[in-house]
């Protein structure tokens, strides 16, 4: 059973173009969180609670480099690949890839204190 090559092409481009992306999007979430969330945190959080969130952002900030160059390094190997050399399970490894990356971003402490605080403004 042979898949149409165009819809592997496509796949292919997705989920590299995604795998480069996402890195960035963690970034720039990451560089919001320290800007505007935090110093509001800090007002309605005990400083031993944002002594915590402090060391939370710094585990992130590697998670987010380590992810940014593992990433970004299969992505730009994906889309570069030829289609006929690529199999699917680089495809699914490649999602897999993105997926662990966006649940260890999301599974940390700041996340969990912002869960809980319903209402936080920004301004």
């Amino acid at each position: 059973m042979e898949v149409n090559p165009r819809l592997k092409f496509a796949a292919k481009k997705l989920i590299a173009v995604s795998l480069i992306v996402s890195p960035l999007v963690q970034i720039y979430l990451s560089f919001r969180d320290i800007l505007f969330v935090l110093p509001k945190i800090q007002t309605l959080v005990s400083p031993a609670n944002t002594q915590v969130i402090y060391i939370d952002l710094f585990n992130k900030a590697i998670i987010i480099s380590t992810g940014l160059f593992i990433d970004s390094f299969y992505g730009f190997s994906l889309l570069l690949k030829p289609l006929e050399a690529t199999r699917y399970l680089h495809l699914v490894f490649g999602v897999l890839l993105l997926a662990a990356s966006i649940l260890i971003y999301r599974s940390t402490v700041l996340t969990d204190v912002l869960s809980h605080l319903y209402y936080l403004p920004l301004t």
